[in-house]
C-alpha cells in the first residue's frame, strides 16, 4: 500500500512595542516688594524686602507613541506567502501598518522572515495588549495568525521632558546671582533706600 507523509505548516507572528511621550512644564514667577512706598526725611534710611516665587506648574503630557516591528515567518519549504498585516492598539486604536512604500501586505518567502513597521498615537496613557494580525488566502479560505506584546507608559519616566528647569536671575545684585532650579522656588532679599546726599538745589534757566 501507498503513504502519504502529511506536513502542515503554521506561519509565525510576533511583535515587540515601544512607547514614548513628552512632558512640559510650565512655570509662573511673581516678585513682590513691601513697602512698595517709602517718604523719608532728608538723612533718613528704610529697608525693603523683596520677595520672589517662581512656582513649577505640575507637567502636561503629550505627544504619546506606540511603535515596533512586526516580524512574520513562513516556514513553509517551498511556497512563499503574502499576508495583510494589520495591528490593534488597547482601546481599538488601529495603528499605521508599513511593510514597505507604504504598503499593508507582505510576501515571505519559504523558510523566510519579513518585517513591517508600525506606529500610533494615542491621545492618552493606555496600557493592555496590542495585537498585530496577518492574514493569507488559503484554498480554505483566509486564515489569520496573531502575534502580541504588552503596552504600557511609564508615567513616572517620561523619556522626553520640556522645561523641567529653569534659571532665575534679578536686577537687583541683592538677589545674589543666577539660580538654576528643577523645583518650586522662593528667595526673599531686603534692600536699604535712604535719603543721604540728595541734592535739593533748584535752578532755573531762561
Amino acid at each position: 500500500s501507498e503513504t502519504v507523509t502529511l506536513t502542515c505548516y503554521r506561519p509565525l507572528v510576533s511583535k515587540d512595542a515601544t512607547t514614548s511621550y513628552t512632558r512640559t512644564f510650565d512655570w509662573t514667577v511673581s516678585k513682590v516688594v513691601a513697602p512698595s512706598r517709602l517718604d523719608l526725611f532728608d538723612g533718613e534710611t528704610a529697608t525693603v524686602t523683596y520677595t520672589i516665587d517662581v512656582v513649577k506648574l505640575p507637567g502636561a503630557d503629550s505627544a504619546f507613541s506606540v511603535a515596533g516591528v512586526i516580524s512574520i515567518t513562513n516556514p513553509h519549504p517551498t511556497q512563499p506567502a503574502t499576508f495583510a498585516v494589520a495591528d490593534v492598539l488597547p482601546g481599538g486604536l488601529d495603528a499605521t501598518v508599513d511593510c514597505g512604500s507604504g504598503a499593508t501586505s507582505v510576501t515571505v518567502g519559504a523558510v523566510a522572515t519579513a518585517t513591517c513597521k508600525y506606529s500610533a498615537t494615542p491621545t492618552a496613557f493606555i496600557s493592555g495588549t496590542n495585537v498585530a494580525t496577518a492574514t493569507m488566502q488559503t484554498d480554505a479560505g483566509p486564515r489569520s495568525y496573531t502575534g502580541e506584546a504588552a503596552v504600557s507608559f511609564d508615567a513616572n519616566n517620561p523619556p522626553t521632558v520640556i522645561d523641567n528647569q529653569v534659571g532665575i536671575n534679578d536686577t537687583n545684585a541683592a538677589f545674589g546671582g543666577p539660580v538654576t532650579t528643577s523645583t518650586t522656588f522662593n528667595r526673599e532679599y531686603t534692600v536699604d533706600y535712604g535719603c543721604q546726599n540728595v541734592d535739593f538745589s533748584q535752578s532755573t534757566t531762561v
